[in-house]
């Protein structure tokens, strides 16, 4: 039985500015006068993620189950704008998983797994995100020998929410850059 207790702590300051110019001639030039401030804000986030493991061998069978339960508080500051002052936010969150490996001989295995995917919404996003949910599935095959290892996995993420953010160079509108927003049911599956 393993275990684990974990504080995470980061932020980020940004200041952006802008300097407006025209085009004359095929050539930018500058339009003068002071620069303008188009983002000024402050995000933190401090999180706590305990974990529980256990593995677990009987005959040729062995199985890997874990949780992880993660506390997550988010601040953010803007001092620019027309955005609030500050946001608080706190998220919960318990993340199961399991995982099972079949020894069929000494150089072949089947394997399996189930695991919760998570993503939290970052600090200062509108009520209206949701963090990303998802419950993942995966089943392959190992071949495990001296000189040769080869293995196929295939995979099912399904997701109850996909999180994405807006980047300008998507296209989005310069006041909607790294607003979060949902992207709903999505389902990803592949070979490996």
């Amino acid at each position: 039985l393993n275990g684990g207790v974990r504080l995470h702590y980061d932020q980020i300051r940004r200041d952006h500015t802008e300097e407006p110019y025209e085009m004359f001639d095929g050539q930018p030039e500058p339009l003068g006068g002071p620069p303008i401030q188009i983002v000024d804000s402050v995000g933190k986030a401090r999180a706590w993620a305990l974990y529980l493991e256990d593995e677990i061998e009987w005959q040729s069978l062995l199985v890997t189950a874990g949780v992880r339960v993660e506390l997550i508080e988010t601040w953010f500051k803007e001092t620019a704008g027309e955005g609030p002052a500050a946001l608080r936010n706190n998220q919960q969150v318990v993340i199961p998983g399991i995982g099972a490996v079949y020894f069929l001989t000494d150089h072949w295995s089947v394997l399996a797994g189930v695991h919760r995917g998570f993503r939290p919404v970052a600090p200062g996003q509108s009520q209206t995100a949701k963090p990303e949910e998802s419950v993942n599935y995966e089943f392959g095959a190992r071949f495990v020998a001296e000189q040769a290892n080869a293995q196929v996995v295939g995979f099912w993420n399904d997701y109850g929410n996909l999180l994405a953010s807006c980047r300008q160079v998507t296209g989005c509108d310069p006041s909607e850059v790294d607003d979060q927003f949902n992207g709903g049911d999505v389902d990803v599956l592949g070979v490996e």
